[in-house]
């Protein structure tokens, strides 16, 4: 006996899963990025072959690559978790009768999938369509905090115009009109309309950098040795004990999170990509330095980045930034 076709929508949010086939979790580049998924029941079936105490759960999941049909797939059915397999794009779940919550982590492809309360009477299938979102098309990758320092040799009076090349959504700090006109001391501290501050700070959505490039230099990185890493490559370019505080708050966390990663680093000309940065009256070095860093599933062999090391003679500016990516290498770098 087949009911007549239910469809409704259950709005629940999604969320990337850094490591496949482990526990699920929630990556901290996804603590802003959570995005609506719908669950539709597009059928019912009363299953006379099922006991009292038995019901089935069909997902169909739509927006699959053709190569991911048959994937194997990690799931849990309230919090316990399992490992499955596709069969043409569906998987099959028989469970007891009630109220039931279901996660899906197909692969770094896509967004994990969470349902929210499913329902199912005792002796019924029901049929889910579960529509994806995969990781590059849904998320809008965000330059991070990038942050400039100024260290003149005596105070004074500079502007910073900033050009911000192809980017969404951008935010600045302090309040941004036309340019930044502050008076900068030699401590680095900042003064702007009576406020003191300790850098200039902006940020946008732009694109994936590791995306649009051959990566074939970098470090990978194990969760465990985010500090240590980024302590030993920020001191080896010249970062002060405060800078390297002030970068190490912020990406540390991200870098631990991840059981490995793939991190490099771009500086100087390169940066121009991202934003346009001119600076009244010119220093005598100008540098800027991100980090760009990527979950990957284990390590990968890559060829060491040799990292520029900065002169902090004369009047310095310093900008440090990153972006955390969706870049997967193939195999090895």
């Amino acid at each position: 006996m087949r009911n007549a076709l239910i469809i409704f929508s259950i709005l629940t949010f999604a969320h990337v899963q850094a490591q496949p086939g482990g526990d699920f979790y929630e990556n901290r580049q996804m603590e802003d990025m959570k995005r609506l998924v719908q669950f539709h029941l597009i059928d019912t079936a009363f299953q006379s072959d099922y006991s009292q105490s038995e019901s089935q759960f069909v997902f169909q999941f739509e927006n699959l690559m053709s190569s991911d049909s048959n994937a194997f797939i990690s799931y849990s059915i309230d919090s316990v978790n399992y490992d499955g397999q596709l069969s043409a794009g569906q998987i099959s779940i028989m469970t007891t009768p009630g109220n039931h919550s279901f996660q899906f982590y197909l692969n770094q492809n896509y967004l994990e999938v969470f349902s929210g309360i499913l329902s199912i009477p005792a002796q019924y299938q029901h049929t889910y369509s579960v529509i994806l979102f995969t990781r590059r098309a849904e998320v809008p990758i965000v330059t991070y905090k990038p942050v400039i320092y100024l260290y003149p040799e005596t105070e004074t009076t500079v502007e910073v115009e900033l050009e911000i090349h192809n980017g969404k959504n951008p935010f600045y700090y302090p309040e941004y009109n036309e340019n930044w006109t502050c008076v900068a001391l030699p401590d680095g501290n900042i003064e702007m309309n009576g406020i003191d501050y300790r850098y200039l700070f902006w940020e946008a959505e732009q694109a994936d950098h590791l995306e649009e490039i051959e990566v074939n230099e970098g470090f990978s990185v194990a969760g465990e040795d985010a500090v240590s890493f980024l302590e030993d490559k920020l001191t080896q370019v010249g970062f002060t004990s405060e800078e390297r505080a002030d970068f190490i708050t912020f990406w540390g966390p991200k870098l631990a999170a991840n059981e490995n990663s793939l991190v490099r680093f771009e500086w100087n000309q390169t940066c121009d990509k991202f934003a346009e940065l001119n600076i009244t009256p010119q220093p005598d070095h100008v540098y800027r330095f991100y980090i760009f860093m990527s979950a990957i599933d284990s390590e990968v062999a890559t060829q060491p980045q040799a990292l520029p090391k900065f002169n902090r003679e004369g009047f310095v500016a310093l900008e440090w930034g990153g972006q955390i990516s969706n870049y997967q290498p193939n195999t090895s770098l």
